[in-house]
């Protein structure tokens, strides 16, 4: 099965990761406080994690899409 995601830049922390034609998640926040936010979350708190960086956020979002 082929698995792909797209990753768009807005602006320095204002990132969104598409896959399947969908945003699945956003990443928001300023320098020491990167909140990963789960769009595709049911309950009322969809924000996963807050890190430093956008890079270790991203370093979660390629761990939770390339299962």
């Amino acid at each position: 099965m082929e698995r792909t995601f797209k990753v768009h830049q807005r602006d320095t922390n204002h990132w969104d990761i598409y896959t399947d034609g969908k945003r699945v998640f956003k990443i928001r926040g300023y320098p020491g406080h990167i909140t990963l936010i789960d769009t595709q979350a049911t309950d009322k708190n969809p924000v996963l994690f807050v890190f430093e960086t956008v890079s270790t956020a991203m370093a979660v979002v390629c761990d939770k899409l390339m299962l």
